[in-house]
């Protein structure tokens, strides 16, 4: 009977090995679909670079993935347990829904169309921390953590925590992909709308009103 039992603890290695594969296939295919939904950092994103150029977009990339990892922190160490708690997530929801609508005003108020060279180092920083706060301020990313990446998890392993982290880090990852992938094909064709002033104010209007339709989305969350 002994000469077999390594055979089995091998048998049981390669079944976790493969489970965990498919767990990691699984959530990424459902990060994919997540990330190339349009929300509101793709119009932030979006609107930021044809405004301002590649350089401020891909700072705002890095602003909103930094959102998404305080996310993933909160999880790992169980502390997003508090956004089961009704308080909590309708601060976190009228937190968030009254930034997009700052946000959807001030694409109103702006000037039109800024170069490069008239960008500042604090306008960088302020630039990040935007991109920042719209994910941190989202209630549904900590949701999507709490309700789909479990989903993915091996409960009997020990190493619960590593496992989330991995694919929250992985959502990080394949979302940051999507957006730069945005900035640079968005950066690509600016140039042709950013030459009539007319389209500028419609595109700036649209965007606002989507910005103004994602908050009003999220008050009725």
């Amino acid at each position: 009977m002994h000469p077999t039992e390594p055979i089995t603890n091998l048998d049981k290695v390669g079944e976790n090995s493969i489970s965990d594969i498919n767990a990691f296939l699984g959530f990424a295919t459902m990060s994919l679909a997540v990330a190339i939904s349009p929300g509101p950092s793709w119009i932030y994103i979006i609107s930021l670079t044809v405004e301002q150029g590649s350089v401020p977009g891909l700072v705002a990339v890095i602003g909103n993935a930094m959102g998404i990892v305080l996310h993933v922190v909160i999880a790992v160490f169980g502390l997003a347990i508090i956004f089961q708690y009704p308080v909590a997530i309708f601060v976190f929801k009228w937190i968030g829904t009254a930034y997009l609508i700052h946000l959807a005003i001030r694409t109103i108020r702006g000037k039109l169309i800024l170069t490069s060279s008239k960008l500042k180092h604090y306008r960088l920083k302020q630039i990040f921390l935007e991109g920042f706060l719209v994910n941190a301020l989202n209630p549904k990313v900590s949701l999507l953590m709490l309700a789909l990446l479990p989903q993915f998890i091996n409960s009997k392993d020990d190493n619960v925590e590593l496992q989330i982290a991995f694919l929250g880090f992985s959502h990080v990852f394949i979302a940051s992909i999507v957006l730069t992938s945005i900035v640079f094909f968005i950066n690509k064709v600016a140039n042709v709308f950013t030459r009539s002033i007319i389209f500028q104010k419609i595109f700036r209007w649209f965007s606002a009103s989507v910005l103004f339709g994602f908050s009003i989305k999220l008050a009725l969350f």
